[in-house]
């Protein structure tokens, strides 16, 4: 039902049974990720194209920082087959996948499609998988599959050093969508 697909962060709505990743209230709800101790080894698949294709790769060199083994790939916005085998390939022995995605107007079916396959592989294999939204939060609820997820609204260096210092406890996540996200936009 309804409620079962909502999990109400500080008053906003997540779609999709999320941890919402703030101090919120509902089912699966936390202050914060606390990968630090159960987590060793991180493929990062980040979906960015010019400028920021630089940034994101601050995620991983936080986490290697801590002491992890951190791969990162990034694809383009609208990605290959061939792409899905390179973030496949990032996938073998992580315990963990962050996928890093960027929508910034109409949805590309492609980066769509290997998102969802991403998710899929990583729950057959038993990996944790973290859903980031890079640009904006309105495609969070075409992946209901996430468990968790943080929205950053902008894929800067800091603002996704942040998110690896959240998955890692370092901090707490405290942001609050200032939007409500539809159940579902299929």
């Amino acid at each position: 039902d309804q409620h079962d697909r909502e999990v109400k962060n500080q008053g906003c709505v997540i779609p999709g049974n999320h941890r919402a990743l703030g101090n919120g209230e509902g089912r699966e709800s936390r202050g914060h990720a606390a990968y630090q101790y159960e987590i060793k080894e991180v493929c990062a698949v980040m979906f960015a194209d010019d400028i920021f294709s630089g940034q994101v790769t601050a995620f991983g060199e936080y986490l290697t920082a801590r002491g992890k083994t951190s791969r990162t790939v990034i694809l383009p916005v609208s990605p290959s087959s061939e792409d899905l085998k390179t973030a496949g390939e990032c996938m073998l022995g992580a315990h963990l996948v962050a996928v890093g995605t960027s929508r910034g107007g109409a949805m590309n079916a492609g980066q769509l499609s290997v998102v969802q396959e991403l998710f899929r592989a990583a729950e057959v294999s038993g990996k944790k998988a973290v859903l980031v939204s890079l640009l904006n939060p309105y495609e969070i609820p075409f992946y209901p599959q996430a468990r968790t997820v943080l929205a950053l609204y902008g894929p800067t260096e800091d603002s996704v050093r942040t998110a690896a210092k959240i998955l890692m406890g370092d901090l707490p996540a405290q942001g609050k969508l200032p939007v409500t996200l539809p159940a579902s936009s299929l």
